[in-house]
């Protein structure tokens, strides 16, 4: 294969050189965060029934303006992965789309917003796609309305889909590329083997990406409703976490934890109110916590911790086939898989993305046809969806 576009090829090698930095992990990275997830806000406006929300114990607030500043100037030399999403609802706070705007105006290429979509309404979503922003997941946990407005407490299936319907046509309208758009179902005991309905529930509307990702226990805290278990075995033998080598996690008043699934900041590595964004990957606490996966000592974790930990986590115990932060297993795995999404052929390899085998990803040629033909029948189609439903 052969590649004559020089971003896409400086891509690929950034982006081979961090897998064999993520497949030869020591304490102290010697390169950026891979990934950032940034929270606006802790505060949500649902009680989804996947979520912890009402488990969390640390004071909901809002990140200042200045903060996210500070951090995307920071990071904007090496220009991550940067995602507006970690607890909470980052529509509600009332500047989010002036965040997103700054980072773009940084040269940020890569971010992405996760929201339910239930504020999500016109003039929103207009700001949005004028924005400049690269992609929106919307978080969408059922396959028909009876399902969804159970898993989804406090939305309303009607209006939800018009936003995304709405979402879509002010694109399309404004001729405008991004932001790509993900929907997205946590799939749990409750919901398996209803993939499919999911997938037929959005199949007319031209999505980039419908993805479907399994339940996270968060630190226990909801296991009884994941679909993997966590396996019980001597530290010895437990997997290392790629999580603290590649991601960056960042909550609302500058507080940084290693670990995506610290919703309650139970290990806090430094605040970035007063040290830098580099500062703090590579400090004491995060080379320890690093340290601490590398050679099995998962107890010293624990002990460091406020409340339950590692042990108590499925992340760290994901299939080893399946898709998600502990991806990729080794280094030449992630080098083919690399090659094989960029092979039009390719349809089932496994990426950090996502599983090709287990989502429904589009090229951008069947987007656009699928647009088209969207906009045709964008008067009957709300309609349809909501009728079946």
């Amino acid at each position: 294969m052969i590649i004559d576009d020089q971003k896409v090829l400086a891509d690929n090698f950034k982006y081979m050189q961090f897998l064999w930095q993520v497949t030869n992990m020591k304490p102290y990275c010697d390169y950026p965060p891979h990934q950032f997830f940034v929270e606006p806000t802790n505060v949500c406006n649902l009680r989804c029934e996947m979520c912890i929300q009402d488990e969390m114990t640390r004071t909901n607030g809002y990140m200042e303006f200045d903060l996210i500043k500070k951090i995307i100037d920071e990071v904007s030399v090496f220009n991550p992965y940067f995602d507006f999403c970690r607890q909470g609802e980052p529509l509600v706070h009332p500047k989010i789309v002036e965040m997103i705007e700054y980072a773009i105006r940084k040269g940020l290429t890569k971010t992405r917003l996760i929201t339910n979509g239930k504020i999500l309404r016109e003039n929103i979503s207009t700001r949005l796609i004028k924005s400049g922003l690269h992609k929106i997941n919307i978080s969408f946990n059922g396959y028909d309305r009876e399902s969804y407005e159970r898993y989804q407490k406090g939305s309303n299936f009607n209006k939800v889909m018009k936003n995304i319907i709405n979402l879509l046509k002010l694109k399309y309208e404004l001729g405008a590329k991004t932001p790509e758009v993900e929907i997205s179902l946590v799939l749990y005991k409750d919901l398996k083997d209803k993939s499919e309905k999911y997938f037929d529930l959005f199949r007319q509307l031209p999505v980039d990406r419908i993805r479907v990702s399994k339940l996270i226990s968060f630190l226990g805290s909801n296991e009884d409703k994941a679909l993997d278990e966590n396996i019980k075995k001597e530290y010895k033998e437990w997997p290392s976490c790629k999580v603290p080598f590649r991601f960056y996690n960042i909550n609302w008043n500058g507080d940084v934890t290693p670990c995506i699934v610290d919703y309650d900041s139970r290990y806090i590595v430094g605040n970035l109110k007063k040290s830098s964004v580099l500062e703090i990957w590579n400090n004491d606490k995060m080379q320890f916590f690093r340290d601490c996966h590398i050679n099995k000592k998962f107890d010293e974790i624990q002990r460091n911790s406020k409340g339950l930990f590692c042990e108590y986590c499925s992340q760290l115990w994901i299939d080893p086939n399946d898709n998600g932060p502990q991806y990729p297993s080794t280094l030449e795995q992630g080098i083919r898989d690399l090659f094989e999404k960029n092979n039009p052929q390719g349809k089932d390899m496994k990426t950090m993305a996502g599983n090709y085998a287990s989502d429904m990803f589009r090229t951008k040629k069947q987007v656009n046809e699928l647009g088209q033909k969207f906009l045709k029948e964008f008067d009957s189609l709300y309609e349809t969806i909501i009728t079946n439903a």
